[in-house]
């Protein structure tokens, strides 16, 4: 894999392993931290209007079930009667 298209978490966990000084490893750690946090806030940003989209869908489902089962009854109002003379 060239390093054009490597992961920055590979990377990060790669460069924590290896050092040597602790202060390095430290370092590595700290930068590790901060690209999963980006990635759970991407991550977040994408998924958080796809559930909001899906409640809506929801919504509308109950809705539409609601006005199905409605029942409907016919009453009369009025009443005529008609008499030839």
């Amino acid at each position: 894999m060239s390093s054009l298209t490597s992961d920055p978490h590979r990377e990060a966990r790669k460069t924590s392993a290896l050092a040597a000084l602790l202060k390095d490893k430290l370092e590595a750690q700290k930068t590790l931290k901060s690209l999963e946090g980006e990635r759970n806030r991407k991550r977040r940003e994408l998924f958080d209007p796809q559930d909001a989209i899906d409640g809506q869908r929801d919504e509308l489902i109950k809705r539409i079930e609601g006005q199905l089962r409605q029942r409907h009854t016919v009453k009369p109002v009025f009443c005529f009667r008609w008499r030839l003379a």
